[in-house]
């Protein structure tokens, strides 16, 4: 029992257990430091990324944020009316303000109605229904939330007008169709972003509320999407939006503002 032999056989037991042990605690440290890095890395992005696409980050990590995919969803873009013109009649602390608040009423508005922020873009804000999850109510969201943000900057617009400050008016205008839906950029810059046509088209249409007066504006594919009732919508003439063959069936609320769908 207590022999050279015996001795020897305990020893390199012994050895073995030791390296096993070693390999088993090193391995665990790489994985705990690898989760660790990746949890890290999934937080920071949650810091600027929409609650929805965050929650797709923890549960499936930042690769499923950089595959991306091809999907239905309606675009929605609101900006400013005239915001050029009003920046150079007021201190840029006012602009600050202006944009802190009316961003506030923009986000409100629309994740109220089950929409997600895309991004803002100086005084504009682009956001999306449908992403990252499908979602076959996404057309309806959209024209919620397009009245959703006439609602809340009225209510807005009479506290401006209570102060002594002028009303703000805003283009609204909403598209559906396809879009993709991913990260773009690389490591060092990931950024969540919405492209495509849809894309394109839901921006002319708010641009074409300069040029006709009144919104929002809406396409037929949205309003078809939703359920609208055609009653409540009348058209406008057709335009022809860059990049696109041929014209678009366009439509604004009857009465001025945007009734449920």
């Amino acid at each position: 029992m207590f022999g050279d032999h015996a001795n020897t056989l305990r020893l390199a037991m012994i050895v073995a257990t030791g390296t096993v042990l070693a390999l088993v605690v090193r391995r665990a440290r790489e994985t705990l430091a690898s989760g660790l890095a990746e949890a890290e890395r999934s937080a920071n992005l949650s810091r600027y990324l929409p609650r929805p696409v965050a929650a797709l980050v923890a549960a499936q990590g930042v690769a499923a944020l950089s595959r991306g995919r091809r999907q239905l969803a309606a675009v929605l873009f609101a900006d400013i009316v005239g915001f050029t013109a009003l920046a150079e009649r007021v201190t840029p602390e006012q602009v600050g303000r202006l944009l802190t608040e009316i961003r506030a009423l923009q986000r409100q508005a629309i994740e109220g109605a089950g929409g997600i922020v895309d991004k803002f873009i100086g005084d504009a804000v682009m956001a999306v229904f449908g992403i990252p999850e499908p979602d076959p109510d996404a057309p309806r969201r959209a024209l919620a939330a397009a009245a959703a943000l006439q609602q809340r900057l009225a209510a807005w617009n009479s506290t401006r007008v209570a102060a002594g400050e002028p009303p703000i008016a805003i283009g609204i205008g909403a598209h559906f169709g396809e879009v993709f839906a991913g990260a773009v950029g690389d490591a060092e810059r990931l950024e969540f972003a919405t492209l495509g046509h849809t894309v394109n088209v839901a921006q002319r249409c708010e641009q074409l509320t300069r040029e006709i007066g009144g919104g929002p504006i809406v396409t037929a594919a949205l309003l078809e999407a939703a359920g609208a009732d055609p009653a409540a919508w009348q058209p406008i003439p057709a335009s022809t939006v860059r990049g696109r063959l041929g014209p678009l069936r366009l439509f604004r609320p009857v009465d001025g503002t945007t009734p449920p769908a």
